[in-house]
């Protein structure tokens, strides 16, 4: 509900905005919905209204990845027609966090919101962020080992710890290929952390 709150009053804010005020506006908006998102996908899970082997659970979650779907093509309609795409997407939003309050988790949208919407599945999610995460880490590999090529070919004086190069080219190649997020989140996965 605050996630979905939050969002809205980012659309408010863009739709009131000056043109040259809503880009920076249309970029917090988009950040806010990438964290809302995730939520929706959860939302018959989260709320508590059934438990985890109800029949009705299965519905629930094909209901939310088609609200997700309604939302994304609302979001994705902003460049185009940005007035009536924020105003279309604060409304589902607020429609969505009544009926979340409501316990309503199987109806988060009316069906009328959500004719032709390609539906969003948290298993496509989690299928492209494990692609991008094995990408960042193969080029974190991949620029280690460079990285001591480059610096055994060159003859680098013995002074300068070698150890290093590795380190630098497996920072480099996650950045170049992932960015800070994914390296955080590569981070977090070593050891002792």
């Amino acid at each position: 509900m605050h996630r979905g709150t939050d969002t809205v009053l980012a659309c408010v804010r863009a739709l009131e905005a000056s043109d040259a005020e809503r880009p920076g506006l249309l970029q917090e908006v988009d950040a806010l919905y990438r964290r809302t998102e995730p939520l929706v996908l959860r939302a018959h899970r989260t709320r508590g209204t059934m438990g985890s082997s109800s029949p009705r659970r299965t519905v629930a979650r094909q209901h939310a990845e088609l609200v997700a779907g309604a939302f994304r093509r609302d979001l994705c309609r902003v460049d185009a027609e940005p007035q009536e795409a924020l105003r279309e997407l604060a409304g589902k939003l607020v429609t969505v966090c009544e009926r979340y309050a409501e316990g309503r988790v199987g109806r988060l949208l009316p069906e009328a919101d959500l004719g032709d919407v390609e539906p969003v599945t948290l298993t496509r999610q989690r299928l492209r962020e494990t692609a991008h995460m094995v990408g960042v880490i193969v080029a974190m590999f991949c620029g280690a080992l460079a990285a001591w090529l480059g610096c055994r070919a060159a003859g680098l004086p013995k002074g300068l710890p070698l150890e290093l190069a590795p380190v630098v080219g497996m920072v480099l190649g996650g950045l170049l290929a992932g960015g800070w997020q994914r390296m955080v989140r590569v981070a977090e996965l070593l050891p002792g952390r």
